[in-house]
């Protein structure tokens, strides 16, 4: 028994083996970053619950942060492109002379954020400040200091309850 393909059917067929692996490695590059690093100037903020009031809608921002006037506009870029889509780990890193902080939160949701601009209001700051709305199932904020180490753990319940672990080093 033979098999006849017409020209017109094998070049359909040779395409797709060309074009369709092209489009989806293109998807796969273009896919975002699961694993997302912020360089921030400091971290004033942060509790893993996200406050709602009586119809479901968050009344403040759980996790605040500065930045240096320089860094705001790709700070604002970077959080609308990931604004919305869940992340594996969101990290927020902050180093300043008196030591650094990691805040890592895992499958994080950025659900809104808000920037004052703070350096271009002629009041003397040297800084601008973020305000996020993010959603984490667990985490850590690891803060080095001259003079010892801190890390808190954390864990949202079900129940929306946190569990906090402290450790000193």
């Amino acid at each position: 028994m033979s098999i006849h393909v017409s020209r017109r059917e094998a070049l359909f067929g040779m395409l797709a083996g060309l074009v369709v692996p092209a489009i989806a490695n293109a998807r796969v590059i273009a896919a975002k970053p699961e694993v997302t690093t912020f360089e921030v100037a400091d971290v004033l903020k942060f509790d893993p619950r996200v406050p709602r009031d009586a119809s479901a809608e968050f009344t403040t921002y759980n996790l605040v942060f500065r930045t240096a006037p320089g860094a705001t506009n790709r700070m604002v870029q970077e959080i609308d492109e990931l604004r919305g889509q869940p992340l594996a780990q969101l990290a927020v890193h902050a180093q300043s002379a008196g030591g650094s902080q990691v805040l890592t939160l895992h499958n994080a949701y950025i659900v809104a954020q808000e920037c004052a601009y703070l350096s271009q209001q002629n009041r003397g700051q040297k800084y601008d400040e973020f305000g996020l709305t993010v959603e984490s199932t667990h985490g850590s904020w690891r803060r080095t200091e001259v003079s010892e180490s801190t890390s808190v753990d954390y864990w949202v319940t079900p129940d929306g309850k946190v569990r906090w672990e402290r450790k000193v080093a």
